[in-house]
């Protein structure tokens, strides 16, 4: 069940947040030559588990409040991005936008995004909390390609993040694109429908259909494009440079994902409780190709100044919490 597999991820997470924090503590020991014991003595004291904890969480907290900022700016591009999709016909986002505004006035753009920021800022924080201490144990401990385990730690950590984003993320898009008024009425009316509407199956698979693929395409470019200016640079890039290798990396993860996102849009905003493979398939039939690619302006222009305003404020946060981390040589 869903339950369960949260419950596994989340204490797998706690397990390696520990191993991550006694290999790096090992690790910084070697590096200032301080003499410390091999590996396979060394002690898994609470006192290194609950370190491991605090990075974790340091990274959590610091990815909540980059989050924060960058959702609240952008708010606008992800409404009409939601309507764009919702809608079988296509229309701009000029026209969208104007249209909203005549008849609700400015913040009709910023529909859902109390929901937003309630769902977002602790899934994501949990997100980069798990992401965090898997990539440092891995990266330590498995003999294999750096990019492999940074794929192999996002897909995992992104499994939690998605469930946990799941119930928010429906009742922002339905308001989005008009069924709810606001979040009470979405509230009521998914309660009565019984706790299972908060999690239906559909809108969980279409969730991690496009949030797997997303966040690994954008950890994949965002590590590996600093991993080649820090080997140009011969040191850590500049806050800047770490910006604009969160934009590309947003720019690549938006394209390759932008048909389950429509997907996940149509799922999340349908009265009925189709699947996603008979819903692509209906599509593909009834609105051509190009009904995959529907939203993919407004999502660019959201997610590349998103990504670099994410990256820039996570490391600045994560330097502000001292919180350390395992680099790709």
């Amino acid at each position: 069940s869903t339950s369960s597999t949260l419950v596994t991820a989340f204490h797998f997470a706690l397990i390696v947040a520990g191993l991550a924090s006694a290999d790096q503590d090992e690790t910084q020991a070697r590096v200032l030559r301080v003499p410390s014991a091999p590996s396979s003595h060394i002690p898994r004291s609470p006192a290194l588990f609950f370190a491991g904890l605090k990075s974790g969480a340091a990274s959590g907290l610091a990815s909540g409040a980059a989050t924060v900022c960058a959702k609240a700016m952008l708010a606008p591009f992800d409404t009409i991005k939601t309507i764009q999709q919702a809608s079988h016909t296509s229309g701009s986002m000029q026209h969208i936008a104007s249209t909203l505004v005549r008849a609700h006035g400015v913040l009709a753009l910023y529909r859902g995004l109390g929901i937003t920021l309630v769902g977002a800022v602790p899934s994501i924080s949990a997100y980069f909390a798990v992401y965090s201490s898997l990539k440092s144990a891995l990266l330590l401990r498995v003999p294999a390609p750096p990019l492999v385990l940074v794929a192999v730690s996002a897909a995992l950590a992104n499994t939690v993040g998605a469930t946990l984003r799941v119930p928010c993320e429906l009742i922002k898009q339905r308001i989005q694109a008009g069924m709810y008024p606001g979040v009470a009425s979405a509230l009521r009316s998914l309660a009565a429908s019984g706790p299972s509407a908060f999690l239906p199956r559909g809108a969980h698979l279409a969730q991690l259909a496009r949030d797997l693929p997303f966040g690994v395409a954008m950890l994949l470019s965002y590590e590996g494009l600093k991993r080649k200016l820090r080997r140009f640079l011969g040191a850590e890039p500049p806050p800047w440079a770490g910006a604009a290798c969160g934009m590309v990396a947003g720019a690549v993860a938006t394209l390759i994902t932008n048909p389950m996102d429509v997907l996940k849009t149509r799922t999340m905003t349908s009265s009925s409780a189709g699947g996603v493979l008979s819903l692509a398939t209906t599509m593909w039939a009834t609105e051509g190709p190009s009904a995959f690619a529907r939203g993919v302006a407004p999502r660019l222009l959201h997610k590349i100044p998103a990504s670099g305003l994410f990256w820039l404020l996570y490391e600045a946060f994560r330097n502000l919490l001292h919180v350390g981390d395992t680099v790709l040589k």
